[in-house]
Order: structure tokens, then sequence, then C-alpha cells
């Protein structure tokens, strides 16, 4: 929800080029969000920077002074204020405490840059590779081709079907790939219209950037729409996002339509 009210509020802030106490607040508010973002730790998240920041630099008209500046303020300050804070407080409680190095411990770095570990009780992954492996297994084990119903991943990919592996976990139980996700539930069909759900995505998202020529002087909210598209096919590559009913779908639905509307516009005119 940062990273969405991220990219709501980089392109809003677009309509109030007049009033600069209203620009000025509008970017604490993205300094805070991406703060947030990178404080959390979510790997997701930072894709999500990183994708709205590489469209506005390679898709959208602005002077380089203007794109280095919100570079610095949705990159380079938050990550530098969360060291400092962090920093701050791991040493304000070492004293306050009188805590010894050895007495407190602290992961070192964070999880962007800290060595993934799988099956170890400082677990800090989800182990998709393993849940993909396993989700591959009960494929060939159920033989599956017309799917094996709703949330299937949930009902299938638990402990009990998993005796002999040492590493699984109650909350592996999440397939966390839509493609994986369509056709551990529909089966073949499923997969089939998946695929077809991607393909008319993509096709909206190409034209809107490219056919259309329309990203660069659309409204904020056809801008965001198609930010968002792009991240919500991005996340579904390791979750099962809109494969499922849930706010992914919601929002992948209603910015699809956006770019729809706004590409059929475009090509009246």
């Amino acid at each position: 929800m940062c990273f969405l009210l991220l990219f709501f509020f980089f392109y809003f802030q677009n309509k109030y080029k007049s009033s600069q106490k209203v620009k000025y607040f509008f970017f604490l508010i993205l300094f805070f969000l991406s703060f947030m973002i990178f404080a959390m730790q979510s790997r997701g998240g930072i894709i999500g920077v990183v994708l709205l920041l590489s469209i506005y630099f390679f898709f959208i008209k602005d002077i380089l002074k203007k794109k280095v500046f919100f570079f610095l303020i949705i990159i380079v300050l938050p990550i530098f204020s969360w060291e400092i804070i962090k920093t701050y407080k791991i040493n304000h409680l070492k004293q306050e405490k009188n805590y010894n190095q050895d007495e407190i411990k602290v992961i070192p770095g964070n999880r962007y840059t800290s060595p993934i570990k799988v099956g170890e009780k400082d677990d800090v992954s989800s182990g998709r590779l393993l849940i993909w492996k396993r989700s591959f297994e009960l494929i060939l084990k159920e033989k599956i081709i017309l799917g094996l119903g709703p949330q299937a991943d949930r009902r299938f990919l638990i402990e009990e079907n998993f005796k002999d592996d040492p590493s699984i976990y109650f909350w592996q139980n999440n397939s966390s790939n839509a493609l994986i996700y369509s056709f551990l539930c529909g089966g073949i069909l499923g997969l089939f219209l998946i695929i077809c759900i991607y393909g008319v995505v993509i096709f909206q998202i190409l034209k809107t950037f490219f056919i259309s020529n329309s990203l660069n002087n659309c409204s904020y909210v056809v801008k965001f729409s198609a930010t968002t598209l792009i991240f919500l096919v991005i996340r579904s590559m390791f979750e099962n996002s809109f494969a499922l009913f849930s706010v992914d779908f919601c929002l992948c639905c209603l910015c699809y339509f956006i770019l729809q509307k706004n590409n059929v516009s475009k090509n009246l005119h």
C-alpha cells in the first residue's frame, strides 16, 4: 500500500505546480512513503520504487535537475535517514541497558544485502524456490489436468504432504506465482486463461507507452494505472497477486479499464 500511495502522489503532485507550499508538502509525503518502504525491508516495495523512477527517467520528459531531485528524495535520503536512525537506536539501546556486544543480537545489514537463509532459525526468506519446487511435485503427483479447485495451494501445499522435507513451514502453503496458482486451481484451462489475461494487460501497457504515445502527456490517473499494472505483472511472478480475488485483482481490473479507455480515446482523436 505504501508504494501504491507513492505511485499516486508522485504523479498527483504535478497538478499543483503553481503552489510552492503544496509542492513541498507532497515532497515530504514522497520522502515519508519511501522511508517507510525501506524501513519495512520490503523487497517488493523496492522493485516498485525502482520501477517508478525508471518510468519517470526514461518515458516522461522533464528537466534533468528535477529528475535528480526526485532520485534524492525517493532513494538516497530515505535510505540514508533510515541507516542513521537504526544505528542511533542500536547504540542508544546498548548504552541505556549497558549491554555488551555479545548480549544484544543485532541482525547485520538488512534484507536487501543479508544472505538468504532458508530452513534455519534465523530465517529471512519465504523460500520461494522451494515452494515452486513443491508445487511442481504436487502437479506431477496429483496428475493435475482440470485443477484442484479454489485456493488449492492452501489446501495441498501443507506439512502433511511433505513430511520428509525438514524445511517445510506452515506459512509456505502459498504458491507465490500467479501462473502456478492458476494451474493448481484451474488446471490447463486455468493456465490458458491467465496467459490470455497477461496478454491483454501487456497489450494495453505497450499501447499506452508506445502505440498511443500518451504516457508523457496523459493525466496522472493514467500514469498511475500504467505504473501499477506493470508492477502487478512483475509482482505476480513472486506472489499469487491478481490470480487470487484480492486487492491486487481489484486494482488490476480498475487500472486495465482506465488504460483501455484512454487508448480508445487517443485512437479516436
